[in-house]
């Protein structure tokens, strides 16, 4: 464990970049080499849940559905040795800042972890966002990848504030999407994760971490806002849960949205959500006959549009301040889904 000397909560702080300094590039794949990684062919790559949905449902998400683009990069975190590749979904023809989203995959760690859950980073993108898939290779074991998991996200980030600097290039830069023509809000950052994701998901929302860890925190601020989708509740990878006021979850004081099937014990799943503070918006979904697989994609089309749509408003909401607060959980519905809500007093009136 000698190379995770520096994670600590100083170390922590200072992998996180918000100024200029010496940089590197990117290394773009060409189709065949993203291929030969175990990418999804590229009819997989889109996976377009929202056209077709009721007008209502594309109303409430800013009235508007982009084309969408993509592209694949390789980084290399020199430190720990570890190559991450991206995929890019980004809305094309788009004009202005957007905030970016950042998704995990679940499972033990992957080489085409990239090509997850692409209902999601479809439909970000086809509402304006730009979506950020990412693989998390594996690691040594399960205690060093609850470290690798939020340190690559943060890594990533890093990447994108460096590619401002003067000059930069190199493995670990990260420009944005060649096709895209807006620009990308790196103060307005959301992540959503399935699984080991939705882990990741909270670790880098700010959950505290069993000290026996070694690391108690991996928040990130740069993360405005966090669906985990599938989570882990009290005594899995590090989460404790000793009473109201001494949890995992206490200090996750910006916007959540925790998602659980009906199927895969949401009484264990959903208690981050009971033991959320108060501060931040709250929203929790049951997804009515649906197993662990079902809530990572694996689901009919309505289904993956539920997922889409309901997690794409709530990023609509809160990271550009989109109507549609109430509205969460709501859209294309399904029986047996249920909502409910812990809304912070201080954002404004609750919902009916």
């Amino acid at each position: 464990m000698t190379r995770y000397l520096f994670a600590t909560a100083a170390g922590i702080a200072a992998m996180l970049l918000t100024a200029g300094g010496p940089l590197s590039a990117q290394e773009t794949l060409t189709e065949a080499e993203a291929e030969r990684q175990g990418a999804l062919s590229t009819r997989d790559v889109i996976d377009d849940v929202l056209t077709g949905a009721p007008k209502a449902v594309i109303d409430a998400l800013g009235g508007r559905l982009y084309e969408v683009g993509t592209e694949t990069v390789m980084l290399t975190d020199a430190s720990r040795e570890r190559e991450i590749v991206v995929l890019w979904r980004y809305p094309k023809n788009f004009s202005g800042k957007t905030p970016l989203v950042i998704i995990s995959h679940g499972g033990y760690g992957s080489d085409r972890g990239y090509s997850a859950y692409p209902h999601l980073g479809t439909a970000y993108a086809q509402i304006g966002f730009v979506a950020l898939n990412i693989n998390h290779l594996p690691s040594a074991n399960e205690d060093l990848h609850r470290f690798d998991r939020p340190t690559d996200v943060t890594f990533v980030i890093n990447s994108l504030v460096r590619q401002r600097w003067p000059n930069a290039s190199g493995p670990d830069v990260l420009a944005p999407p060649a096709g895209f023509e807006g620009e990308i809000d790196l103060d307005r950052i959301g992540h959503t994760g399935h699984s080991f994701g939705a882990y990741t998901a909270h670790a880098l929302g700010g959950a505290v971490l069993a000290p026996t860890m070694g690391v108690t925190t991996f928040r990130d601020p740069r993360i405005y806002a966090i669906v985990p989708i599938s989570p882990q509740g009290g005594y899995r990878f590090g989460n404790y849960d000793n009473g109201p006021a001494d949890n995992s979850w206490t200090a996750i004081t910006i916007p959540s949205y925790l998602m659980a099937g009906e199927l895969e014990n949401p009484t264990w799943r959903r208690e981050p959500f009971d033991r959320y503070p108060t501060r931040g918006d709250k929203f929790y979904t049951m997804g009515g006959g649906q197993n662990h697989g079902g809530m990572g994609g694996r689901g009919t089309d309505e289904v993956r549009r539920t997922l889409a749509a309901n997690t794409a408003l709530f990023f609509h909401v809160y990271l550009r301040d989109g109507e549609g607060r109430c509205e969460i959980g709501r859209l294309a519905p399904l029986p047996g889904w249920t909502i409910e809500r812990r809304l912070d007093p201080s954002a404004g009136p609750g919902c009916r």
